[in-house]
């Protein structure tokens, strides 16, 4: 084999190393489904013990009780490691949460207030289009959109009505 035909074949094999699929259209652009917001604290001194804060997003209203709704995944918590806290003694809190569509009846943050994760549970904080309102609202996510401002209050001086059931 000569020099020139050694080097026709390398260039050749060069090429086709080199070539990708050739023209094809752009990979989806992904899309996120969910609710994003923030939560603001106030009146931490009233909160006593806290293991943890976690926003709970229940599809149905009234929960049943809170741990069964969760693990059974009815409900979707944030974080959605079930170990992980939203952080503690902080004026506010920005959250995005990726939801399956459809309506979610009530938004709750929940405070573990004693060491057991499966029994010491309360709500100190739900999304209420309207302040002041004592019925949380609902929300109904759409696919493909992520829908802002899902805000809501905690005020640990001043719990809201305690639809969560723990065992």
């Amino acid at each position: 084999m000569n020099i020139k035909s050694f080097c026709v074949i390398l260039c050749f094999i060069l090429m086709l190393l080199s070539c990708d699929h050739g023209i094809e259209p752009p990979e989806a652009i992904k899309t996120k489904t969910g609710l994003s917001g923030t939560i603001y604290y106030s009146n931490w001194d009233s909160a006593g013990y806290t293991e943890r804060l976690k926003v709970v997003f229940f599809t149905e209203f009234p929960p049943q009780n809170i741990v069964e709704e969760v693990t059974t995944g009815r409900a979707k918590t944030y974080p959605v490691d079930l170990s992980t806290s939203l952080p503690l003694n902080e004026d506010s809190t920005s959250y995005e949460m990726l939801l399956a569509p459809g309506e979610y009846k009530y938004i709750s943050v929940a405070q573990q207030f004693g060491p057991d994760l499966f029994s010491e549970w309360r709500s100190v904080g739900q999304y209420n289009e309207v302040s002041g309102d004592s019925l949380p609202s609902t929300v109904t996510v759409l696919q493909d959109t992520v829908l802002p401002h899902i805000n809501i209050f905690v005020d640990f001086a001043n719990l809201p009505v305690q639809y969560i059931e723990a065992p």
